[in-house]
């Protein structure tokens, strides 16, 4: 098979490699699409950790090719969508006050081990999900970043009739724009230094989409002294900083964007207290997976039209150097070439 083989941060190669031996309770998934993630350009970068070498991608969909022993719900043809995110502990204090997601010895698809950045991947049964009949491929590769922003919607507690602030219009920032008015949001404002992302944003409800410049100034005005909820959606310090500003009294803060591990923010603790700030953060997607099938399945949400960018498994230079525009880039590792890389 073909695959794409990163040995260390900025190093990486499309080779032809066996697909791994199945093992008990494996099965072996024809990857069909893989999204593509900041997660995998700040691996590249090497401001992310991984096991190198390594094939990237943890944001995958396909068809189930092969079934290893031990296999009983699935089937050879099986379409499938699957959770990278690996826990078999149950003994760490994480897990044992279930928290799974939490766990010190949870590994990841694409990550840790193999992933989707080729033509097969080896996966254990437990982390695949079938798709509905009538969902396409590449909305199945884009489960697991959806399934990640529930649980982040989860965590903020959104209410109805509440406003929120959004810093980052890229694929998550515009994912989360949309549950927050499938959660009954009020008003929503989104920043975004690009002007296609901030267009779609308005395309798909915010109430307004502005540069970072004006979001505080907006907020506070349309507002009436903050948002009720912020979110996010960038990892920068700059941005987090930024975030902290715009909640009313009383308000809360998703951190969900993910800095670099070495990234330290300023912020003034007694204005914490005294406005009785909530800052949280949200990590992967804890029994969320099922719930973002169905709600993708439901057509609630806009997601093929996130997708402006294709890329084959050689194109993937093009992919992890993408111009400031591009939302959701998707990797078709079956595609010999590409014709047409945006679109």
């Amino acid at each position: 098979m073909k695959a794409i083989v990163f040995n260390a941060p900025g190093s990486y190669s499309v080779a032809e490699r066996p697909p791994r031996p199945l093992s008990y309770g494996d099965v072996m998934v024809r990857v069909e699409a893989a999204g593509l993630c900041g997660t995998d350009f700040r691996i590249n970068k090497g401001t992310a950790p991984a096991e190198f070498p390594v094939v990237l991608g943890h944001e995958f969909a396909g068809v189930i090719d092969e079934i290893g022993p031990g296999v009983r719900h699935f089937n050879i043809g099986d379409r499938v969508s699957v959770d990278p995110n690996i826990v078999n502990c149950a003994e760490c204090e994480a897990c044992r006050r279930g928290q799974p997601h939490l766990c010190d010895n949870m590994i990841a698809l694409g990550v840790d081990i193999d992933g989707g950045f080729a033509q097969y991947c080896r996966v254990p049964v437990s982390q695949v999900y079938k798709l509905p009949g009538q969902m396409d491929i590449e909305e199945g590769a884009m489960v697991e970043p959806v399934s990640c922003c529930l649980h982040g919607i989860d965590l903020l507690g959104l209410r109805s009739g509440e406003r929120v602030a959004i810093i980052g219009g890229g694929f998550i920032g515009l994912v989360l724009l949309q549950l927050c008015l499938e959660a009954g949001a009020s008003r929503v404002i989104l920043s975004d230094p690009s002007p296609a992302k901030l267009k779609m944003a308005m395309q798909l409800g915010a109430t307004e989409a502005v540069g970072p410049e004006r979001i505080h100034s907006l907020t506070q005005a349309e507002f009436e002294g903050g948002a009720d909820a912020v979110i996010e959606a960038v990892g920068r310090t700059e941005t987090v900083e930024q975030a902290l500003k715009l909640p009313r009294k009383g308000g809360r803060v998703l951190l969900f964007g993910v800095a670099p591990q070495d990234a330290l923010v300023n912020f003034s603790p007694y204005d914490v207290f005294s406005r009785e700030l909530s800052i949280m953060g949200s990590f992967v997607n804890p029994f969320t997976f099922s719930r973002s099938i169905e709600v993708i399945a439901s057509g609630r949400l806009k997601l093929k039209r996130l997708v402006t960018h294709h890329f084959s498994l050689d194109e993937i230079a093009a992919g992890l150097n993408p111009d400031p525009d591009m939302i959701k880039g998707m990797v078709l590792p079956q595609e010999r070439s590409s014709s047409a890389v945006v679109g």
